[in-house]
């Protein structure tokens, strides 16, 4: 029980997570912003954690699209 309680808990901070990166891409892309190092920084964390296989891709949570999704969603998508 409190195994699917933290599971939860981590699919709702994933979430505002993935809304909150969405955000800054789509600022970015659309000149609001410059987030670059941001955006960078936040890509290159996505593929040394992908890099490393002891950290089990069991606990990410499935659907979240990969990075690059994330750039070219939304309505500044496809630029880039």
């Amino acid at each position: 029980m409190i195994r699917s309680g933290l599971w939860m808990v981590a699919l709702n901070v994933a979430g505002r997570l993935l809304g909150m990166v969405r955000q800054l891409c789509q600022a970015h892309l659309a000149g609001h912003a410059d987030h670059s190092h941001r955006l960078w920084t936040l890509l290159t964390f996505e593929v040394w954690l992908r890099t490393f296989p002891q950290w089990p891709r069991s606990l990410a949570p499935e659907g979240l699209p990969a990075p690059i999704a994330l750039m070219r969603s939304g309505p500044a998508g496809g630029r880039g």
